[in-house]
């Protein structure tokens, strides 16, 4: 019976061997991650693990961190430490169903940038809380600046918008009024037109009124030359009229005397 029980007591330590060399192997693997892990009791909230990317960080960090919290020594405290107020953390890694869980922290000037997932054995049970986290500042400073930027942006754009809609406003008034006015000229220019037309025939008609009065100015000048030619032909009768009265008034008067003499 005793040699049956020893096979399976070296078969024990040996599986113990390598859930040991298995735990080894993963503590080894989490601690030349480049990221920062915790590991959490979900019942007490106590810290199991804490990686060499932790401390290192935390090391960065120190005087930040509060009073009497060395990152070497943070396995056994509880993660309370890092939080003021710790009744809501302990809520969330009491509750696996909450998770995976993240937040940010504000540690002094730092942004921390916390995610917790849960942990599951191999018969399911909810085993611990993995943390990772990382100091975050500069990203989240990188995104608030975009993020006012572009709210920046944005507000240019939109006062650029509202002064095109202002100069369109103004623009299409302006062009209403030069339509007003253009309108105005061209009937004024219609009217001047009209005017101008209304003149060109009246010199037209007192042009023709002219030509008229000059053609009957040459007309009278015709006239008047031949009733002078008239009057000198009439002047040249009447001339010759008077000579022969005249003579005839001699011839009468010489009759006359020979009648008185027989």
């Amino acid at each position: 019976m005793a040699r049956k029980s020893r096979p399976a007591a070296e078969a024990v330590v040996e599986t113990g061997k390598d859930v040991r060399s298995s735990l080894e192997m993963l503590t080894a693997i989490l601690d030349h991650l480049p990221v920062n892990v915790m590991l959490a009791d979900p019942k007490t909230a106590d810290i199991t693990f804490i990686n060499k990317t932790s401390v290192t960080t935390l090391n960065s960090i120190r005087e930040l961190l509060p009073p009497g919290v060395e990152p070497s020594e943070l396995v056994g405290r509880s993660v309370d430490v890092f939080h003021k107020n710790p009744a809501h953390q302990r809520g969330i890694l009491v509750d696996p169903s909450r998770m995976p869980w993240t937040t940010k922290i504000k540690l002094g000037p730092e942004t921390l940038d916390l995610r917790v997932v849960a942990l599951y054995d191999n018969a399911g049970k909810y085993a611990a809380a993995m943390l990772t986290w990382s100091v975050a500042t500069k990203l989240v400073n990188s995104v608030e600046r975009f993020e006012r930027i572009t709210s920046e942006a944005f507000s240019a754009l939109g006062t650029a918008v509202d002064d095109l809609r202002s100069s369109s406003t103004r623009m299409s008034e302006t062009a209403e009024a030069s339509t007003h006015r253009a309108t105005a000229s061209a009937a004024g220019a219609e009217e001047a037109t009209v005017n101008v037309e209304t003149v060109a025939a009246a010199v037209q008609e007192l042009d023709s009124s002219i030509g008229e009065i000059a053609r009957q100015a040459t007309n009278s000048s015709e006239i008047a030359a031949e009733a002078m030619a008239k009057a000198r032909e009439t002047n040249s009768t009447v001339g010759a009229l008077s000579e022969a009265s005249t003579r005839i008034g001699k011839v009468v008067g010489l009759i006359q005397d020979i009648a008185a003499q027989t």
